[in-house]
């Protein structure tokens, strides 16, 4: 399934108090050069009030599926992975797919750079 959504970049406004609640488990691409982001993201970044990111980095083609934290921060600075979720990345070549499950609870979001 394809996401191309560009409320979920980091550098987004908060607007809206979104989440993935909802989202059906399955396989997911990020189109548009738009990758999982990898570093701890503000309070109310990606249009939510707990941003989501990947933890331990992306994998080369020749590693396969990884399983890989994602970390939800919060408004406190200091705690950057209040709450987590194990997730899959397959690096395909020229891009990556993401196993992804709901969250569970709304202001919890994957986020995109």
């Amino acid at each position: 399934m394809i996401i191309d959504d560009d409320s979920r970049r980091v550098s987004s406004t908060h607007t809206y108090d979104r989440c993935d609640r909802d989202l059906a488990e399955g396989w997911y691409r990020f189109i548009n050069r738009k990758l999982m982001n990898t570093q701890c993201a503000k309070y109310h970044a990606c249009n939510t009030d707990n941003p989501g990111w990947l933890e331990g980095g992306y994998p080369s083609v020749s590693e396969g599926r990884v399983t890989r934290k994602v970390c939800f921060g919060n408004k406190s600075p200091s705690s950057c992975c209040f709450y987590h979720t194990f997730i899959t990345v397959r690096n395909c070549g020229s891009f990556y797919v993401y196993k992804l499950k709901p969250t569970p609870a709304c202001s919890l979001r994957y986020c995109t750079n």
